[in-house]
């Protein structure tokens, strides 16, 4: 047919087509050019030719083709999906404020193009914007109510920043649409660990394990429900049930630093030293980067009156975060029950310095100045 008629706009572009699909590139780009010089005017051309160029990595040539698009339509739906397009080849190419800049054009031209709904969301989210991303999704939920994308991702911006019932409420609806999307499954247990955990902060202990339950309910695997129910009953003092949440969860996942280290805190507390030790070192030997543990068995060290080694634990803790007001009490302490009193009182100081309403550090050094041991 090309042959016989070169002016045949859609047998060329048939062959364009299937040129492209079967990645021969550059013959391709000569068929969409054949109809261009046809019919300069012809869209599809423009944007098939514009998808290979990118493909080709040749993103300077393929938004040419875009803006040579947008200077021959008035189609209003054409012009918001090539500003779409632009969106997402700035996008593809690490230039993030231009392709938003395009996918609000996109919109601005077309509300209810969800395809730059969905990008420009996606985009401020990855991008950490999290404020933007949810009042960009809160937008996109007034056009298109029923819109799955804009409810998860306005979930995730809002678990990131901190806002874990909205986030909660946002899974809620994905599920109440689509009972089946396990990612929205997934965050929503994340959520309801954090809800329960915020309700712990605040002392509300019954709704924080009602959650931890129920999620627990769901998926008896969750490893960090369990740690967090057992952290819940640590603070109310219910150290064999808080142990008991340890078990269950080094025994789901034997190798998770930070159950060996709870566990081990937890029966330190509990007045085992021995198994606390073990397990605060199993801990470290799993993880030797884990702050945590190593400030446990320094507290553990401490109230056994090993100062010099708990001094060591100590400094292990605050190479890897200086700006840790309690390890400076528990070196206070150590350098306290070595009777290095000067050094010691500097450590609380540094305590406060750090954070001014820290209890333990305050009196540690009142009751260091009274006891005139400086």
């Amino acid at each position: 047919a090309i042959e016989m008629d070169s002016s045949y706009v859609r047998a060329w572009h048939g062959r364009g087509i299937i040129l492209k699909h079967n990645g021969n590139h550059n013959e391709a780009i000569i068929c969409f050019d054949k109809i261009l010089e046809i019919d300069g005017r012809n869209i599809p051309a423009l944007g098939d030719r514009a998808e290979i160029l990118l493909l080709s990595g040749k993103y300077e040539e393929a938004l040419s083709c875009y803006d040579r698009a947008l200077d021959i339509t008035s189609d209003h739906n054409v012009i918001s999906t090539i500003w779409f397009r632009k969106g997402y080849i700035f996008e593809r190419y690490g230039k993030y404020e231009e392709a938003i800049l395009c996918y609000n054009k996109a919109v601005e031209i077309d509300e209810k193009n969800m395809f730059a709904w969905n990008s420009k969301v996606t985009l401020l989210y990855n991008q950490k914007k999290y404020n933007e991303a949810v009042i960009g999704c809160d937008r996109a939920i007034e056009i298109y109510p029923d819109c799955v994308f804009a409810y998860l991702t306005r979930g995730l911006a809002m678990y990131e920043t901190g806002i874990y019932e909205e986030a909660l409420s946002s899974f809620d609806r994905v599920l109440e649409m689509e009972p089946s999307n396990n990612s929205a499954w997934n965050y929503r247990l994340q959520a309801m660990v954090m809800v329960a955990t915020e309700l712990d902060k605040k002392g509300r202990y019954s709704e924080s394990i009602e959650y931890y339950d129920k999620v627990l309910a769901i998926n008896p695997e969750n490893v960090h429900a369990w740690l967090n129910r057992g952290q819940s009953l640590f603070l109310q003092g219910k150290y064999d049930d808080a142990i008991e949440c340890c078990y269950k969860a080094i025994d789901i996942d034997p190798f998770y630093s930070t159950g060996r280290n709870n566990l081990g805190y937890y029966l330190y507390r509990a007045g085992k030293y021995d198994e606390a030790s073990v397990n605060i070192d199993k801990a470290i030997e799993l993880d030797p980067g884990n702050s945590d543990a190593w400030d446990s068995k320094g507290e553990l060290l401490l109230s056994v009156g090993k100062y010099d080694e708990a001094l060591l634990c100590y400094d292990k803790v605050l190479a890897m975060n200086a700006e840790s007001a309690g390890s400076w009490c528990g070196k206070g302490h150590a350098l306290k029950g070595q009777e290095q009193y000067e050094k010691a009182l500097e450590c609380y100081e540094r305590a406060l310095k750090i954070d001014p309403y820290c209890v333990e550090a305050f009196k540690a050094k009142s009751n260091l100045i009274k006891g005139k041991k400086i």
